[in-house]
């Protein structure tokens, strides 16, 4: 014969039951904001960070449309780089130029905007001062750009040295997506 259960036992059974759905709900949340496509996070990525044009969120509706904002930065090499690689996120497609020149992707993206695209822009840097704009295009948000450019000795990362326009407005400095709302002085 089994021994009756205690107050005590049950309510162990019971806190580890609230534990496991804790832990289970915690772990969707961290998939969704990391992976999920359909979530609306931009999750870190270091060094590089996420950047937007600036401009306060709006909390009324608007309509379901691709907006556009345009990000560019410019750089100096002294001599082209035997290699040199981008990996992009955009939140949700982008679009990216080398010195004016639209450069493909090393391979197709893969579906999920969260999942870096890789290019290899070799080919289009030059001795002296290179621009890089990425054409970020989104319906559900503000359109976001992350990237990392690795050319020999430099490193160029999204940071807030890159300008921004969005919809063709005037150019302004990129903000600092994870900045979005805190009060500027």
């Amino acid at each position: 014969m089994a021994p009756a259960p205690t107050p005590r036992r049950t309510s162990l059974w019971a806190a580890a039951a609230v534990a496991a759905v804790l832990a289970a709900g915690a772990l969707t949340v961290l998939w969704t904001a990391l992976w999920d496509r359909k979530g609306a996070f931009l999750a870190p990525h270091p060094p590089a960070r996420w950047i937007v044009y600036p401009q306060e969120p709006q909390l009324n509706g608007r309509p379901a449309v691709d907006w556009r904002a345009d990000f560019c930065r410019s750089f100096d090499l002294t001599t082209p780089p035997a290699s040199a690689l981008v990996a992009l996120r955009a939140f949700r497609r982008a679009e990216l130029l080398v010195n004016g020149v639209p450069v493909p992707p090393v391979q197709e993206p893969a579906g999920n905007w969260k999942s870096p695209i890789l290019y290899d822009v070799s080919r289009f840097l030059q001795s002296g001062r290179n621009d890089v704009c990425v054409s970020v295009w989104n319906r559900f948000g503000p359109p976001a750009l992350w990237l990392r450019l690795d050319a020999g000795d430099a490193t160029i990362l999204s940071d807030g040295e890159w300008e921004a326009s969005l919809a063709g407005a005037t150019t302004r400095p990129a903000r600092l997506a994870d900045e979005i709302g805190r009060a500027h002085v």
